[in-house]
């Protein structure tokens, strides 16, 4: 799951998670995945489901080696 930029242009997205008061500007793709990662997380959590925290943990370490990992890290961190 990734936004669309409105111009297919290098668009930054801002993002700001404020449980934890990290913030970041990152490009639609880690944005989706940064985004993927903390509903994952909190779905995983709040149901104790192990197929979403497969799921999470899946896509976390797709994240580690997305050119963005630090933005990525930084905003779910």
């Amino acid at each position: 799951m990734a936004p669309e930029p409105d111009d297919g242009s290098d668009e930054k997205w801002t993002l700001f998670n404020s449980m934890n008061g990290n913030g970041a500007d990152m490009s639609p793709e880690a944005a989706g995945i940064a985004v993927c990662l903390i509903a994952y997380s909190h779905h995983a959590c709040r149901t104790e489901c192990d197929v979403m925290m497969e799921h999470y943990y899946r896509l976390r370490d797709y994240a580690l080696n997305h050119a963005e990992c630090s933005a990525i890290m930084h905003i779910i961190d």
